[in-house]
């Protein structure tokens, strides 16, 4: 299809892009993966595709890559417009296999001026660094690690991949230092129990009784929930300043200031100005109006809730 391209990208000490049509033939794909496929143990040959009725330039950079062969890594997209570091809206994709939202904040990248952040590892949900299992969106503190290592590990932990986990956690949020605020994290969930600890995670469990209701606000009339929207498509803010941002007939959760110290990007955030897109499986309509409508209202263009 026309306006298609193949694009691979290495980081080194600086930058360097090869942009290959999708029509090309094979070898020509190789050599031009050659020229570019030896250098650091950071710089790695990635194939990316890009669409859109015009060519659409978007790099893959490795921001930090682990020793251990296979990653994980924490890789960032952006267009070929945007400088590394740049002060723009963040779009921060946690798990790897929640595919959904990784595939809104690419639609997103393809249209507006942003960077997305992702951790990777052969497409699975948890990381694996050294012996042991890891949630990503868990390895921001040295104690969140841990406990997420005891849970996936069957109590089984050894203390340097906790350390090589939190190194991780701590270079991402390194790079989100310079992104504008809030920063936009995207989830999905699912109708079914999940997350590896047999519990649905939705609007509703941060409601009295819920697992994650000791993290919410204490505030009249949150979490605010819908009766007729899906309690798996919500949004969760780290300050009511940020309410302003969410479109009025969303499901919303307004965090509490000091929330379960969990290593989560919401938790060691909560301080900062952080939003949360969680959406179900397969809801690209509704978590990507979402986040458009975020990003309008970041950019001052807030719009009149719909009635």
């Amino acid at each position: 299809m026309r306006g298609w391209l193949r694009l691979t990208v290495v980081m080194a000490m600086g930058l360097w892009a090869c942009v290959v049509p999708v029509d090309a033939p094979e070898s020509a794909l190789a050599e031009s993966a050659a020229e570019v496929s030896e250098g650091p143990d950071l710089a790695r040959r990635n194939v990316h595709w890009t669409e859109g009725p015009e060519s659409v330039w978007i790099g893959r950079w490795y921001l930090y890559g682990t020793s251990q062969k296979g990653g994980p890594d924490l890789v960032e997209y952006r267009g070929h417009d945007t400088e590394p570091g740049a002060h723009v809206p963040c779009l921060v994709v946690p798990h790897e296999d929640e595919r959904s939202a990784f595939a809104v904040a690419m639609r997103v990248l393809h249209e507006r001026p942003v960077r997305v952040i992702r951790i990777e590892q052969a497409g699975e949900r948890n990381i694996r660094l050294g012996h042991s299992l890891f949630d990503p969106n868990r390895i921001t503190t040295a104690k969140g690690a841990r406990a997420s290592a005891e849970r996936l590990n069957r109590g089984r932990v050894e203390e340097r991949d906790v350390q090589a986990a939190q190194a991780l956690g701590r270079s991402l949020l390194r790079h989100l230092d310079s992104c504008q605020r809030p920063i936009i994290a995207l989830h999905n969930n699912t109708a079914r129990p999940s997350r590896g600890d047999g519990r649905n995670f939705s609007v509703r469990t941060y409601a009295e009784g819920g697992a994650e209701a000791a993290s919410a606000a204490q505030m009249e009339g949150n979490p605010r929930i819908f009766e007729d929207e899906d309690p798996d498509d919500f949004v969760l803010i780290t300050r009511p300043e940020l309410e302003p941002l969410v479109p009025g007939w969303t499901n919303l959760v307004v965090q509490a200031a000091e929330p379960v110290p969990d290593g989560s990007l919401s938790a060691v955030l909560a301080e900062d100005s952080y939003l949360n897109i969680e959406a179900q499986h397969g809801h690209h309509g509704w978590q990507y109006g979402v986040v458009t409508w975020v990003l309008d209202g970041m950019q001052g263009e807030l719009r009149t809730p719909a009635p």
